[in-house]
């Protein structure tokens, strides 16, 4: 958790310091930095929540879903007493956590009557947000947005500096066809690389949340083995049969095992 909480805090600063350095605002960049973290925190589970209109735990009708659903949950000592849990109706055999206080089951995982397998997943996804995982993911994804925003940015501001020149040169009377053939050639150039940049940044985005999410997946199953050493045989048992990409973790997960 501490990880992950100061590798965001230090990525943050160095966007309010550069931020600041470029537009001298202080008081703005860090109410919009606060109003990052309150979206981090809050704003994005409630909003993805009520997108997928989920259903809170305790405002479920009473019937075997809801009633298996808070066995589990009950026999879970959480890492923090104020985790929201919702029931989403879905086919997908699927177990996920949103923001800092939110987890989803639904309605496949459910209907598979596992209680190992979905005692283990949840105490997966409590790793998750012990860790606060999404928090870093989340400020990493943003800084990504930024550049490509600024790249974007920076294409268009070429665009109207070329047009504004070619109405100066319009109005001068020294346009010419050379000059009109290198303009295009230029701004198809600029084009390719501005497309290029993008295509880049975005592939390392993925990348780099890939490789980032593998860590954090190997940490929170840590995590939910030692709230209960029998969710290592849940976890194997769910990876194996669900998952079966997963197979990295499943070996891990035997190793530690055997170690």
């Amino acid at each position: 958790m501490k990880t992950n909480l100061t590798l965001a805090v230090l990525l943050l600063f160095g966007d309010w310091y550069f931020l600041n350095t470029l537009f001298d605002a202080p008081l703005l960049l860090y109410i919009l930095i606060s109003l990052l973290f309150i979206f981090i925190g809050y704003g994005q589970e409630r909003v993805t929540i009520s997108l997928n209109q989920a259903i809170r735990l305790d405002q479920m009708p009473v019937n075997s879903y809801s009633m298996f659903y808070r066995q589990v949950v009950e026999d879970i000592q959480l890492p923090y007493s104020n985790i929201e849990f919702y029931y989403l109706e879905d086919d997908a055999i699927e177990v996920t956590h949103y923001g800092l206080h939110t987890i989803v089951v639904t309605k496949g995982m459910l209907n598979l009557h596992d209680e190992d397998a979905l005692r283990a997943c949840i105490s997966h996804e409590c790793g998750h947000i012990y860790n606060c995982d999404i928090l870093f993911r989340q400020v990493v994804s943003l800084n990504i947005l930024a550049l490509i925003f600024f790249v974007l940015l920076f294409y268009s501001g070429i665009l109207a500096f070329l047009f504004f020149m070619m109405i100066i040169l319009l109005i001068l009377g020294s346009f010419s066809f050379t000059a009109y053939f290198t303009g295009s050639l230029f701004v198809k150039f600029l084009r390719w690389l501005m497309k290029s940049m993008q295509n880049l940044l975005l592939g390392l985005n993925h990348l780099f949340l890939n490789f980032y999410m593998t860590i954090r997946d190997y940490e929170a199953d840590e995590y939910a083995i030692t709230m209960d050493e029998n969710n290592r045989y849940g976890l194997i048992h769910y990876l194996n049969r669900y998952e079966p990409n997963s197979y990295k973790r499943v070996k891990k997960l035997e190793e530690t095992y055997e170690n």
